[in-house]
């Protein structure tokens, strides 16, 4: 079982058009819905797409941080984006969703990581 990249969305910007005030500076929270090939179900994994002069002042303020569920571009390119995630789906397999979903997990914050019924 493999997963594909179904849809990027940003509840801050329209992503295909999106051009930051700062290009240089900017982060911008995105949803990437996967799902696996040739199915139409899909998850969202979370993500912050960032610039590295907005992360080094963004540490600078505030400290040191993590650096999981973030990709980083030094300019945005929704295309660039684009092919980056759908790379990384095309690298994981599994013999399950949920092992698939805990891979992709370390790129985007799984919708259901921890989710306990």
């Amino acid at each position: 079982m493999r997963p594909e990249l179904k849809l990027l969305y940003s509840p801050d910007a329209e992503i295909r058009n999106y051009v930051p005030e700062d290009p240089e500076r900017f982060c911008l929270f995105v949803e990437a819905f996967i799902g696996p090939t040739g199915s139409a179900g899909m998850e969202s994994f979370h993500v912050s797409v960032c610039s590295p002069l907005w992360l080094a002042d963004f540490v600078r303020e505030n400290g040191p941080i993590f650096g999981f569920h973030h990709i980083i571009m030094e300019y945005f390119d929704e295309a660039q984006l684009r092919n980056k995630v759908s790379a990384y789906c095309q690298a994981c397999s599994g013999n399950s969703w949920d092992e698939i979903a805990m891979k992709l997990n370390l790129m985007g914050r799984w919708e259901f990581y921890e989710y306990k019924p």
